[in-house]
């Protein structure tokens, strides 16, 4: 199974949002990564063999639209769209960044709150000194 990378989420999440999507919209929505959108779109749709050499159903991230001809011949068409696996990698990284910014929030908090309470017990001893002066 692909390790998925930024982009790889990227194009997830794009052609989620937007399937069916052919390969030439992702190409032009990642213009920094067009050389290489045509092997990670290969990488994302490879799905997982048996050990007979039968797909594995489910087990891309994509799918890329076909047709079959009367004679047989199968012609992919650029099209894309998410697979359940595809849905379910999606749902993940959401869940994800969404633990990681619980996290970061729970830090940031922890840090916070002290820094505020001795900051107001500041301002009590300030004012309570200065009454004292009056």
């Amino acid at each position: 199974m692909h390790n998925l990378t930024r982009i790889d989420c990227l194009i997830l999440t794009y052609v989620g949002k937007h399937q069916p999507v052919s390969r030439d919209d992702i190409k032009k929505r990642f213009p920094k990564y067009a050389e290489s959108v045509e092997y990670r779109l290969s990488l994302l749709s490879r799905p997982t063999y048996s050990g007979s050499g039968i797909a594995i159903p489910d087990s891309s991230y994509l799918i890329e639209h076909h047709e079959v001809d009367p004679c047989g011949e199968v012609e992919y068409l650029g099209i894309y769209s998410l697979t359940g696996l595809g849905h379910k990698a999606l749902q993940d990284l959401k869940q994800s960044r969404k633990a990681s910014f619980l996290s970061e929030l729970r830090i940031w908090v922890q840090w916070l709150v002290p820094v505020v309470i001795s900051f107001l017990s500041l301002l009590n001893s300030i004012f309570r000194w200065l009454e004292v002066g009056e």
